[in-house]
C-alpha cells in the first residue's frame, strides 16, 4: 500500500464551480477535500504567521487543523524549498490523517499542480470541469468592467474577445491533462447544478473503477479548504445550490459569440454532452 493519497484533481478554469465540485465529490467519496492547494502554497513561502491563522471549514484556524498543522510540520521536518516539496507534505499529512488509501479532493485547477500531483500520487484522476460559454463569458464580463477597463480593456471586455479566452485556455488545460496522460473525465457545470445526484452518480463510480473501489480502512470524509470561492462555506451551511441565470438576459453579441462553430462544438461536447 502506497504512503502516498490517491488524488482525484479538479481541471476547470477560474469561476467555473470547481469548489462545488470538489466539496460534492469529496462527500461522495470519503476523501480528504483539500481545495485550492496554491493559496497553502503561497502562504507557507510569503506569510507563515498569516496562513496558520486562515479559517478551515474543520472549524478551526489552519495552525490547529489536524491536516494543515501536520503539512507544515512535514514541510519544515523536511527542509522544504520548493512547492513541490511542500505539495508532498500535503500528501504525507493526508495519510497520517486518513490511511494510506484514503483520496485527496484537489480544487487547484492549474496545469503546475496537476503536473506535481501526476509525479507523486500512485494515481491521479481528473475531473475536467467546464462551465457553458455563455454563462463563463457573461460573468467574466462582468468581473473585467469591475475591475475597470484601461487601455485596450473596452475590447478585452466584449463578448467575442471573452469567449475566445474561455476556449483558449479550456483547450490550453485539455492538452496539459492529455500531455500528463491521466484518466480525464468531462464534467458540465451546469449538468451537475441541475442533474446533481445523476452526475455525481457517474463521477463516483468512474473513480473506483479506476481506483479498484473505496479502501475500507480510510479515513472518513473531510473538507479543510482555507481557499477557494466564499461559496464553500454557504455550501456547508445549508447544502442548497443556486445557479447565476443572468447570462440569460445577455444581448445578441453574446450569443453571436457562443455560435462560432468550434466554440458551439467544444461547448456542446464539454458542457452538456457529459
Amino acid at each position: 500500500m502506497s504512503d502516498r493519497p490517491n488524488v482525484v484533481f479538479v481541471s476547470s478554469l477560474a469561476h467555473s464551480g470547481s469548489t462545488l465540485l470538489g466539496l460534492l465529490v469529496n462527500e461522495r467519496l470519503g476523501g480528504v477535500g483539500v481545495g485550492e492547494l496554491n493559496v497553502f502554497l503561497r502562504g507557507w513561502q510569503a506569510d507563515r504567521d498569516a496562513i496558520v491563522q486562515r479559517p478551515c471549514t474543520c472549524g478551526v484556524p489552519s495552525g490547529e487543523c489536524p491536516l494543515w498543522s501536520r503539512a507544515l510540520a512535514f514541510a519544515d521536518a523536511g527542509g522544504a524549498r520548493s512547492d513541490a516539496d511542500v505539495y508532498a507534505a500535503v500528501q504525507q499529512a493526508v495519510v497520517e490523517l486518513a490511511g494510506p488509501g484514503a483520496v485527496m479532493v484537489d480544487i487547484s485547477k492549474r496545469p503546475v499542480h496537476l503536473r506535481a500531483a501526476a509525479r507523486l500520487a500512485p494515481t491521479t484522476l481528473v475531473l475536467r470541469l467546464t462551465r457553458d460559454v455563455r454563462s463563463w463569458t457573461a460573468s467574466e464580463q462582468r468581473r473585467v468592467r469591475a475591475r475597470g477597463t484601461g487601455r485596450g480593456g473596452v475590447l478585452r471586455a466584449t463578448a467575442p474577445a471573452v469567449a475566445l479566452r474561455w476556449y483558449r485556455h479550456n483547450r490550453a488545460l485539455d492538452d496539459a491533462a492529455g500531455e500528463i496522460g491521466t484518466a480525464v473525465l468531462p464534467v458540465g457545470y451546469e449538468r451537475l447544478v441541475f442533474d446533481t445526484s445523476e452526475v455525481l452518480d457517474a463521477v463516483e463510480a468512474w473513480v473506483w473503477s479506476r481506483l479498484g473501489g473505496p479502501d475500507p480502512v480510510a479515513g472518513g470524509a473531510r473538507n479543510h479548504l482555507i481557499g477557494g470561492n466564499r461559496m464553500r462555506y454557504a455550501y456547508l451551511e445549508t447544502g442548497q445550490l443556486r445557479y447565476d441565470a443572468g447570462w440569460m438576459r445577455g444581448g445578441p453579441l453574446l450569443s453571436l459569440a457562443a455560435a462560432v462553430a468550434p466554440l458551439h462544438a467544444y461547448n456542446r461536447r464539454m458542457v452538456h454532452d457529459t
